[in-house]
């Protein structure tokens, strides 16, 4: 009896030491799959960092090539961000300011690049569709605006078939100040021949935005240059004046243009084109606009003599007889019409 009992008691004990031994490897296997999934939690998480980097390096890189306006690698970039984070706001609304600024400066041709507006405006209305829909207040009218300009590059390929007013007019009905809005139907109404009058209010309205007046502008004068250079001669200086006294510049192509509107000023003390701007403001407009060319000794005579014509219808007729001089330097020795003009405006000047 003693011996059974003895006999029990080691059993007991080694049946004890089984399952504490079980208890251990339990509490092992169980550490040991904790730290594994505790590993991929990590590597899940470095993933995720890695990718939110990834983003955060895409966009970075896509905001400089914007504002080299490299639009295409731009593009390319935010489509990457995009697949690493279909969702995020952040990226879908610099997509949407992509869109926008790649359709203000949509260009043809060259190397790369669709061969129509068509082309070119089909990978970017999705995307201000999809923008408009989310927006409110002035960013959704800024979207629509855009939208109606990629409507205008349509109708450029497709006439007729385009009604990029309506966008215009649904921006404007969201906020009545919205300059995009105002610049882009001004520009539409100039390029459909409507109401120039009312055009142009819309283009004043427009650059009462400090922000965008500089495209603003820009546009104001290609719209009137392409309604019709010559008949909106007047308006056109008036309103290159008004970029002088708003602190902008205008391209040198677009100052080639304007000067060509002075041809024939030169002898015509009544040319319509003297009356577009007061006379002293005149005058000092146009050796603003002017400067380099005046300057620069190379230049035709052309650009001093038109001075001389605004200078003298000004009343300057020492400032009109000065720059008279430089274009009879240039002109040289010997006879011909021009400098017998000179001679003439001279004797009319009086001496000085």
């Amino acid at each position: 009896m003693a011996r059974r009992s003895s006999l029990s008691r080691k059993v007991a004990a080694a049946l004890g030491i089984v399952t504490a031994a079980g208890a251990v490897f339990g509490v092992i296997l169980n550490a040991q799959k904790i730290g594994e999934m505790f590993i991929e939690w990590r590597a899940g998480s470095q993933h995720a960092k890695d990718a939110a980097k990834q983003e955060g390096d895409l966009l970075k890189v896509a905001t400089a090539q914007q504002e080299a306006k490299d639009y295409a690698a731009a593009w390319k970039s935010l489509e990457e961000a995009a697949a690493l984070a279909p969702k995020n706001d952040e990226v879908r609304t610099q997509r949407e300011d992509l869109a926008m600024a790649w359709v203000r400066d949509a260009r043809l041709g060259g190397t790369v690049g669709p061969a129509s507006f068509m082309a070119f405006v089909a990978p970017l209305v999705p995307v201000l569709d999809d923008g408009v829909r989310r927006a409110q207040g002035a960013h959704k009218a800024t979207l629509l605006a855009h939208r109606g300009w990629a409507e205008f590059l349509r109708e450029r390929d497709e006439p007729e078939h385009h009604n990029p007013s309506a966008f215009y007019t649904q921006a404007l009905g969201i906020d009545p100040a919205n300059p995009y809005a105002h610049a882009m139907l001004g520009h539409w109404m100039l390029s459909d021949h409507q109401d120039r009058a009312a055009a142009i209010a819309h283009f004043d309205a427009a650059a009462a935005s400090a922000e965008t007046r500089p495209y603003v502008r820009r546009m104001e004068l290609a719209a009137l240059k392409n309604n019709s250079f010559n008949d909106n001669a007047a308006e056109i200086l008036r309103v290159a004046n008004a970029i002088r006294f708003e602190g902008g510049s205008i391209e040198p192509g677009t100052r080639r243009d304007i000067h060509s509107l002075y041809y024939g000023l030169w002898g015509k003390a009544d040319d319509p084109l003297l009356h577009a701007l007061p006379p002293d403001e005149h005058a000092v407009f146009y050796r603003w606009l002017f400067a380099d060319d005046l300057a620069d000794p190379t230049r035709e005579p052309s650009y001093a003599l038109y001075l001389v014509a605004i200078e003298e219808h000004a009343g300057h007729r020492d400032a009109a007889r000065a720059e008279l001089t430089t274009p009879r330097a240039r002109l040289g020795d010997g006879d011909g019409p021009l400098k017998r003009e000179i001679a003439a405006a001279l004797a009319r000047l009086g001496k000085s």
